[in-house]
């Protein structure tokens, strides 16, 4: 269902579970907004990732250009796509682990559990798991593919899992598969959490909205983001909360 912003009453009958976006406005900016929470985010993520052994790829993304972490973050993800863009699924696992820790880069401090939990990074993840998401995300192969290859790689969620299937996807695929995080599980589907079993039917009904208003599904993935960010977006996500 597309709704106006200030459709409360139409937002107030529907029930967990049920899909809904707000209708398209072009006046929002769909870039990451420039807050104190995504400067905080990503400065402790670079903080912890150079604790953690990976300071070259925080060295990276200290000489993209700009100035700000804000600033910088459309050169990260314009670098991921070229990276991504000129990798084969079968290219060496430096290559493949390195675009890996640009997505955690640029996912901010939430993805830090794979770095830090049960032995660090080494033992939790998996490169022959992580290039069968890949495959998932480049052909959209059974996405219950995706589930098992996520499960092989410890401390990685649905949330993170689904921010690197949309960057494959986006810049090797055919760009219809989006993030479902705990944002989009709360403002979208109505749902507390993210889950793996929503996320089929939430996918086809974000290429159904995409469709109807004649955007791409990353431009209303981006504009949802960007919505719940704001004082109406936030007041749409507390109505649903009605319905957890």
């Amino acid at each position: 269902m597309i709704l106006n912003p200030l459709s409360d009453s139409k937002l107030r009958k529907l029930k967990s579970g049920n899909f809904s976006v707000p209708r398209f406005d072009h006046s929002y900016d769909l870039e990451l907004a420039d807050t104190p929470r995504l400067e905080g985010s990503i400065r402790g993520m670079m903080t912890l990732m150079r604790n953690h052994g990976f300071a070259e790829i925080v060295d990276t993304f200290d000489g993209l250009p700009g100035e700000t972490v804000h600033e910088k973050m459309p050169a990260l993800q314009h670098l991921i796509a070229n990276e991504i863009k000129s990798s084969p699924v079968g290219r060496e696992e430096e290559g493949v682990t390195r675009i890996f820790h640009l997505i955690q880069l640029w996912g901010g401090r939430e993805g830090r559990y794979i770095y830090v939990k049960n032995g660090g990074f080494k033992k939790n993840f998996n490169a022959v798991a992580y290039r069968d998401l890949i495959r998932v995300a480049i052909s959209e192969a059974e996405l219950l593919q995706a589930v098992e290859a996520v499960r092989q790689i410890s401390n990685f969620g649905i949330s993170f899992a689904t921010k690197h299937i949309r960057f494959w996807n986006l810049f090797a695929g055919n760009g219809d598969l989006a993030i479902y995080d705990k944002i989009m599980a709360q403002g979208v589907m109505g749902i507390s959490h993210p889950d793996w079993k929503d996320y089929p039917n939430y996918l086809e009904a974000m290429n159904r909205a995409a469709e109807k208003q004649e955007i791409t599904v990353n431009q209303l993935e981006r504009f949802c983001f960007a919505f719940f960010d704001s004082e109406k977006g936030k007041q749409w996500i507390k109505v649903r909360s009605q319905s957890w």
